[in-house]
Order: structure tokens, then sequence, then C-alpha cells
């Protein structure tokens, strides 16, 4: 009973902290040190950084990353935060425990000004190479801003992420991971975001506002055979052709998006940084789709209730369909890719996907059959792109057969198209790409932890398509359209990644 006792007596707030430490640094002698992070998998290499970093003070504090702040991909971390905050507090080694619910370690470190922040060897030598995410850079400029001094621990340290691939992920996803490792690093993979920077981008496509109603089902009333629900709250956000804009500006500044918005639209985005930046590219249309969704959200997955299209096609009008026309032919040329939404609300028209298909330097191509368009939006309107990107019913549809294997689904595929490279995403099994005359490639999907799947296709597409363009390997695109779309279906109404950071960390997991 007293161990329980001293233990949760160790696990104290920021606010205590603040106070103690204030209290200890009037005693010139007394030094405090601070280590920082997520502690998801203890192991002898966090224990060896411990041990190092006590020697340099007199009390240890170790502040724990809260769960909603770990990039480290779906699933991540495996012990929630109570369990974190517990094990770290039956080390003797440790004397307090906090929860730190901020990206950086820049809070604790201005409460307490340690003497010394103390990280371990792998990042020294990491940091050397890059510092994805400039969290640590940030740490250690609060920490000499308060008088602390920074320290790299020498000991070997191990890998949590290593340990936790090697534990948890299944098998046919460890297996491509080492596959993929064979020929292509993380400091490959840091070089290949790096030059994303230099590609000029158009996307182009129907602007849609998702709207979601968040209610709480009440049951069937009792003279009435519905169902009834209380409404909770709503929220909306820009979506459509906007979910492959906000990806793509994640990497590159070079980014256009060529669509159509009305007025309306522009009066309930008013301060939408999107719709301000791509003033020269937007042109005017009288509606805009609006897919509201009713859903339920107790737990951790949204669950649609039902949805209402609103304006399901567009009137995009003449004049402005002159315009898009003009804009194309005199830019089109100017753009290293060309990303194509079709939602089939309107939009596209036998002009418009001409100009596209015969002068697009790199055509990516993802038409979408929903409710709103009745089945008729096949990938088949568009001809020679060098990059196709439907789910496993378009194209069975596409091809008006439901009872072929895949590769044949593929090579049909590709003689009705006539395209470089075909993918077709198939859901909880993850995705094929096929390129012309050569052998499928497979990847599995990385989570089966859904939150929300909309979206989730666009940014597979989107990422998926700048490697390709980047590397013309269907492999590794393959992949990482699979990395981005596991973080994507685990985000409430994704319409882009939270951050960059979260993708490139969430890879570095992966390649640990």
């Amino acid at each position: 009973m007293e161990h329980i006792l001293s233990v949760n007596n160790k696990i104290k707030n920021i606010q205590f902290l603040t106070k103690f430490c204030a209290k200890i640094k009037k005693n010139k002698n007394k030094k405090i040190v601070l280590c920082h992070g997520d502690f998801d998998v203890l192991h002898t290499g966090h224990l060896n950084y411990l041990l190092e970093a006590k020697k340099k003070g007199d009390y240890l504090i170790v502040s724990v990353t809260g769960k909603n702040f770990i990039n480290k991909g779906p699933d991540r971390p495996i012990n929630d935060d109570n369990q974190r905050l517990f094990f770290l507090a039956n080390l003797s080694v440790v004397d307090f425990v906090v929860l730190d619910c901020n990206p950086t370690a820049e809070t604790i470190i201005k409460s307490i000004k340690p003497d010394f922040y103390v990280k371990g060897r792998d990042y020294y030598l990491y940091n050397r190479k890059d510092d994805y995410s400039k969290n640590l850079k940030k740490e250690i400029a609060c920490t000499k801003r308060y008088g602390g001094e920074i320290i790299f621990t020498t000991n070997l340290t191990r890998s949590s992420s290593n340990i936790i691939n090697n534990l948890f992920l299944k098998k046919d996803i460890k297996t491509k991971i080492d596959l993929i490792k064979k020929s292509y690093s993380y400091e490959n993979f840091l070089k290949d975001i790096e030059s994303f920077k230099n590609l000029k981008i158009l996307v182009i496509g129907e602007t849609i506002i998702d709207e979601y109603i968040y209610t709480d089902p009440l049951g069937k009333p009792s003279k009435e055979n519905i169902i009834a629900a209380e409404y909770k709250n709503r929220k909306i956000s820009l979506g459509g052709v906007f979910a492959a804009f906000k990806t793509f500006s994640l990497f590159s500044n070079k980014v256009d998006c060529l669509t159509a918005v009305s007025n309306k639209t522009k009066m309930t985005f008013p301060d939408e940084k999107y719709l301000i930046k791509n003033k020269k590219t937007i042109f005017d249309t009288k509606t805009n789709t609006i897919k509201t969704r009713f859903v339920e959200n107790k737990h951790k997955t949204i669950k649609k209730i039902f949805e209402v299209y609103t304006n399901s096609f567009l009137e995009l009008g003449k004049k402005t369909e002159n315009k898009v026309v003009k804009f194309l032919n005199k830019n089109i040329k100017k753009y290293d890719i060309l990303l194509v939404n079709d939602y089939g609300h309107g939009f596209f028209n036998k002009k418009i996907i001409n100009i596209l298909s015969k002068k697009a330097k790199f055509l990516c191509v993802n038409a979408q059959i929903n409710a709103g368009n009745q089945g008729f939006n096949l990938i088949t309107k568009y001809n020679k792109a060098d990059y196709y990107c439907i789910d496993e019913m378009e194209a069975m549809k596409a091809v008006n057969n439901n009872s072929l294997k895949t590769e044949e689904l593929m090579n049909l595929l590709h003689k009705l198209v006539n395209g470089k490279n075909i993918c077709i995403t198939l859901g909880s099994r993850g995705s094929c790409i096929k390129k012309k005359k050569a052998s499928i490639n497979f990847c599995p999907a990385f989570t089966n932890s859904i939150v929300d799947t909309i979206s989730a296709g666009d940014i597979f597409f989107a990422i998926s398509s700048l490697f390709l363009k980047i590397k013309s390997s269907s492999d590794i695109a393959n992949f990482f359209g699979n990395v981005a779309g596991s973080i994507a279906v685990n985000q409430e109404s994704s319409t882009t990644f939270s951050s960059k950071e979260v993708f490139l960390s969430y890879v570095n997991t992966l390649f640990k």
C-alpha cells in the first residue's frame, strides 16, 4: 500500500511542479533535470537514458507527451496516458512524472526552467541530418532562454517504434516495409519531400461543401415509423477539390486550384485562406454542391446515419466554361502535375476533358461514382492519362463486369483508357497499381482503425501522384499513398493531413 501511494505521489501536474522547482532553484546547489518523450513501450534504452540523465542533477522530472499530440501514426500510442505515467512513476530513478498536453516540451520548459534538458543519443545523431519537425530546435532555444543547458546522452538506445513494429504490425505490412527499405531509405524519402517544393501543380475539380450535423439518436417515436435524433452541433468545411489542394499545399508553395465557387459559398467562408489564395483560378458559378451528413459521434468512429445532397449538379454556365477553357489553353503547359478531381457534379465537359487529355504534362485523374451522379461518371471519359486512381466498384462499373480477377480488371482498364499507370483502391485490403505492360503491385492497408473515410481517397490520390511523378515507381507511390490514407481515415471529417510533420513522423516510425 505504501508503494502504491509513493508511485501515485510522483504523478503531478504542471502547476505543482512550477511551484516546486521555483522553490528548489533558490538553492543553487540543487539541479533540476528534465526528460521528455512518448515513453510508449518502456525498454532498456529508456532506462539507460533516464539513469544517465539523473546523474546530471538532483531531481529528475519526466514529462510525457499526451496521446493527442503523438504523431506516430494510427493506433499509436499503444499504451494510454495513465499507463505510461504509471510505468515511469514506478522507476526509482524518476522523481516526478507529468503529462504534457502540448505538441512540444516548450510549455514544461518555461514552467520549471530546468538546469538540464536531456535528450537521447538518437536525437543528436538524427538532428545532425534533419530535424523534420523543428520541435527540437524550438525546445533547445527555449531551454537556453531560461538559463538551461541541452545535453544528449551517450548510451546506446533502442527504438520503441522498432519494437512495436515487430510486435504489432501485421506480417504483410512488415514484409512490405522491409521490401521498400531494401532500395529506399528514410533519407531518400526526405530528399523526395524536399524536391516536391519545386513542383508546379494545378488541381482542378468541383468545390463541395461538407456539412456534418452531429446528433444523438433518441429511438423510434411512438406515433411515427422513423428514427428521432437530438441535434448537438454542426460543422462545415470546404471539401471536394480542396482536399487535394490543401494536401499539396503542405509540400509545395506552387499549387493552384482551378474550380468554380458561388457567391453564397464565398460568403459562407469569408476568411477561408484557400479561397483568397486562388482568386485568379476560381471562377463563378450559381451554386455549389452541399453534402450534409447526419452523424453520431459517441465513440471514436463517426457513424453516418444518412446524408442529403443539395445542388447535386453544378450550374457552370457558358461564360464560366469559356474562362476555364481559356485559362487551360494559356497556362496548362506551365504545370508539372495536373490533378483532376472529378466528382461527377457537372464541372467537366467534353471540351475541358479534351484539353486536359491532350495538353497536360503529367495528368492524374480520379473520377468518382456517388449517389449524386447515379453511377454515370466513369473513368473512361478520360484518355491517355499518366495516372488513373479509382476504387474497386468504380473499376468494375467502368468495364461493366464484376466477376474479373484484379489483374484481369487492370488489363482491361488499360485497354479502355490507354493509361500509363492505373491504381485501384481496395478499402481494408489496401490498393494495387499497375504500370502498362508491367506486373501488378499490391500494398496492404496500414490500419483497420477508422474514424471517418471522407476525403481519405482524395488524399491517397494526391500523395501517390506526387511520388509517381518524382520516382516513376508504382511500388513507392502505392506505399506512400497507403501511409497517407491510413492517417486520413483516423481523422474526423478529414480534408487534409493535420500537418506535414504527422506524415513525416509516421513514415519515420515505420522505417525504424
